[in-house]
């Protein structure tokens, strides 16, 4: 703390450093990566800022709420991977997000999740949706990837535009989901034979505008839920 600019840099055996918090103690700080680091858990207070600063990889290793954002951020070209056994990922906007091996992540309950580049569940992860809604707003090209034999339920999806363009969603395997927006001028794709699971109620899958797109390629769309009705897209 104390308004000045600092950087935290691993060695090469990239030790768990434990927890760390960005506080305020008399002005904004900046807290910059120089590496990938491993830690248990990070507290970003309000006003305060983490930098990734390129494709470092933030790695989470400790159980509960690992990652607490009242302040900013900047996630840059890094991913940011929660491996404890139960996490609850943190609202906050991500670039890449990895959910590790055999542990439980739950999504917010408040506040969203919002993703610039990729979503990827590892074999043996369990996804939690929980009652947010992940936007997935890379104003350009990311993928969403379930590694599990037995696919999780992401919950509710939505493919919006950023300040820097259209944003495409493509699958990178077959995928389960409550429900799925796509905003007008943005893209999902199937991308060949993945299946796109979709369980909710009511209208689980809404097409916006005239320009919205919804590419099915080779795969099947199932829907499982009792009475849906789909808006703004002709299956057939």
């Amino acid at each position: 703390g104390g308004g000045n600019s600092q950087s935290i840099t691993s060695n090469a055996t990239n030790p768990d450093l434990g927890e760390i918090k960005i506080s305020d103690n008399g002005g904004a700080s900046t807290l910059t990566l120089g590496s990938a680091v491993k830690i248990a858990s990070a507290t970003i207070d309000t006003s305060q800022i983490l930098s990734a600063n390129g494709a470092n990889t933030v790695t989470l290793t400790g159980t509960g709420t690992v990652f607490t954002n009242n302040g900013t951020f900047q996630p840059s070209t890094g991913t940011v991977e929660y491996t404890g056994a139960t996490t609850n990922i943190g609202a906050s906007k991500y670039k890449h997000l990895t959910l590790g091996a055999s542990g439980t992540h739950t999504m917010p309950s408040s506040g969203n999740v919002t993703l610039l580049g990729n979503l990827t569940l590892a074999s043996g992860a369990t996804y939690a949706s929980g009652s947010s809604t992940v936007l997935f707003r890379a104003g350009g090209s990311q993928l969403v990837t379930d590694n599990n034999a037995t696919k999780q339920n992401l919950g509710e999806i939505s493919v919006i535009a950023s300040t820097g363009g259209n944003s495409t969603l493509t699958l990178g395997s077959s995928v389960r989901i409550a429900s799925a927006t796509i905003d007008a001028s943005q893209s999902l794709d199937a991308n060949g034979s993945n299946t796109l699971t979709i369980t909710g109620t009511g209208t689980p899958f809404t097409v916006s505008g005239s320009f919205g797109a919804f590419t099915r390629s080779t795969g099947a769309v199932v829907f499982t839920g009792a009475k849906q009705v789909m808006v703004g897209y002709d299956m057939r």
